[in-house]
């Protein structure tokens, strides 16, 4: 039987913290091509992350989450054909799990209760990671864990691109256009340093994204990568990371490629629930620890083509504290060096004049205002002296962990102007952004010891 038919398991072998990205693997693959997971001649003991990924991948059960991958009804206690390997299946058995499990476009079938169907209990303990044989000859690195969270509540987490380097030694997010169809770079750290890679996003809002296309250090191999939220019982949700590998390539054969992914993504999923239910507290709430280091300028493009000014940074003081000085526009002239703030009908829908200092002289623009008490305000117009662009500009207090605020401050571009590019004014802007949020972190902090 060839050895990509064979299903390679976690339970019972020691788990290698290996390449979590296709150009750290390519790093990897260069020293070395073996697929061997038994201790090298070398003697050389793991690292304690790959030994805490040994620990914690591996079941305290043998079915560590549901028999549902085999609907035939045998679990991994009863005997199937195979080559004698612990946990290992033949290629017809495989294929019988993924006719129950795909669709025919490849895509994992959706489960849940609709139409009556008893909600399936998953295993609190439940994780799984595996190596499967498609019946296209595929191979599928299929992982799963149980996460005690509800569906939300993962995909928080999952999203949250911006804290993710802070517990995932492995994937660290992704960056640019997040919906259907955006371009995105997918970051990867491996021993250190971190791998980029650009990617067309199929993004799901809730439950799914991923990327489908050739690995750039093997051609041969189309990569088909998803992260799913996958279903509930009310009280545990599973998460499914899986990665289909189409074709092969000379260099760097799929069957090896497979059998390294599937370890790192048993460890990246190990390391999502620790986060996801770190976060959670009673009531299941989630609250997250804002970093107050944490600040951001950069302009983003958006699906219609408009350009995004996107600045954030964290306060540490109480949203009533951050809203408190953001709208005190008395005296914000003695601490701005940019926005001097807004005068007139300070209400939903009111009209007021905004003020700017450029070049020590005030420029005054006229706004009809959208607000609302305690959290946001901003306007939305043709620009003055660029007609062609209509502004959309927003100061935003976002969100609190208790003790610091998430302040972000935003401005959509839309439409261009022949005098003055839209491209050009929002690298100005978000330039300018940042400069005023950093001075009303400085205002807010010294009022609020």
């Amino acid at each position: 039987m060839r050895s990509t038919d064979m299903i390679y398991s976690l339970r019972g072998r020691r788990a290698r913290l290996l390449a979590a990205s296709a150009g750290a693997l390519l790093l990897l693959l260069t020293a070395s091509c073996g697929g061997d997971d038994s201790d090298d001649e070398s003697g050389a003991s793991p690292s304690p992350i790959t030994a805490a990924a040994a620990e914690t991948v591996q079941p305290s059960e043998p079915s560590p989450t549901t028999t549902a991958v085999d609907d035939s009804g045998m679990d991994d206690s009863e005997d199937m054909p195979g080559d004698g390997m612990d946990g290992s299946q033949s290629a017809s058995s495989t294929e019988t799990d993924e006719s129950d499990d795909m669709d025919e476009s490849g895509d994992m079938a959706d489960e849940g209760s609709d139409g009556g169907d008893m909600a399936e209990m998953l295993d609190p303990i439940g994780a799984l990671a595996e190596v499967r044989t498609l019946d296209d000859g595929s191979l599928q690195v299929y992982s799963e864990i149980v996460i005690a969270a509800t569906p939300e509540q993962v995909w928080a987490v999952l999203t949250d691109f911006e804290t993710m380097p802070e517990w995932s030694d492995t994937f660290q997010g992704l960056a640019g256009d997040l919906s259907d169809g955006g371009e995105a770079v997918a970051t990867f750290l491996v021993e250190g340093q971190a791998f980029p890679f650009p990617h067309v996003l199929s993004w799901e809002e809730g439950r799914s994204f991923g990327w489908s296309d050739p690995l750039i250090f093997a051609p041969g191999i189309v990569d088909d990568h998803r992260y799913i939220v996958d279903r509930t019982d009310g009280v545990n949700t599973l998460f499914v990371q899986y990665d289909t590998l189409t074709g092969d390539d000379p260099d760097v054969p799929a069957v090896v490629l497979a059998d390294q992914l599937v370890q790192a993504y048993a460890w990246f999923n190990q390391q999502l629930k620790a986060e996801v239910e770190r976060r959670v507290v009673g009531g299941g709430d989630m609250v997250e620890t804002l970093d107050p280091q944490r600040s951001t300028a950069e302009v983003r493009t958006l699906d219609d083509g408009s350009l995004l000014a996107y600045t954030e940074v964290v306060i540490e003081a109480t949203p009533e504290q951050v809203w408190a000085v953001l709208t005190d526009f008395e005296t914000m002239p003695d601490w701005s060096f940019t926005f001097q703030g807004l005068t007139g009908d300070l209400s939903d829908g009111g009209e007021a004049v905004a003020t700017y200092l450029v070049e020590g002289a005030p420029l005054e623009f006229p706004h009809v205002i959208d607000w609302e008490e305690g959290r946001s305000f901003g306007w939305s117009d043709p620009i003055l002296f660029a007609p062609g662009i209509v502004d959309d500009h927003r100061f935003v207090i976002d969100r609190t962990d208790g003790e610091r605020t998430l302040f972000i401050q935003t401005d959509t571009l839309t439409g261009d102007d022949p005098n003055f590019p839209a491209a050009i004014l929002a690298e100005q802007l978000v330039t300018s952004y940042e400069f005023f949020n950093q001075q009303l972190k400085t205002e807010v902090e010294r009022r609020s010891p």
